[in-house]
């Protein structure tokens, strides 16, 4: 599988916006120019709020591999109130590991199917959140 995710390397910039917050940096500044240092072009991708706010919560909640924080449970309502996108991350991840072999578009509706029922209200489309899961579990980056 390829790691470009909004046509960079995913890994590159997961990875590089982790090191950064480790270092004392906000996730959203660390995400945005990471973006641009591993030659991202497009500003609006590095601002895009689903996949900056899917990684975080992956991230704080110790879903990322390699990352030294430790496998925390979540509470799905209380990501909700801070960010839907983290919700839809979370779920993804749940899917996956009920069905590992499932394909991306299978994802998309059991996690829509999801977060109806457990929320009464689901997203029309992926804006990046489940294609980031989807793909960091494809290249053995989700902890679980």
């Amino acid at each position: 599988m390829s790691n470009a995710f909004l046509s960079v390397d995913l890994l590159k910039w997961v990875y590089g916006t982790v090191e950064k917050v480790q270092n004392g940096a906000q996730w959203n500044d660390s995400w945005k120019s990471t973006y641009l240092d591993i030659g991202g072009i497009s500003k609006y991708s590095s601002k895009k709020s689903c996949p900056m706010n899917a990684s975080r919560v992956l991230y704080e909640t110790g879903r990322i591999t390699g990352c030294g924080i430790d496998y925390k449970y979540t509470n799905l309502q209380d990501v909700w109130r801070d960010t839907k996108n983290g919700v839809y991350a979370l779920i993804a991840i749940d899917v996956i590991l009920n069905d590992k072999s499932i394909d991306y578009e299978q994802l998309k509706k059991l996690v829509y199917a999801e977060t109806l029922t457990q929320f009464k209200s689901a997203p029309k489309t992926d804006q990046g959140a489940i294609r980031l899961v989807f793909m960091l579990w494809k290249l053995g980056k989700v902890q679980c």
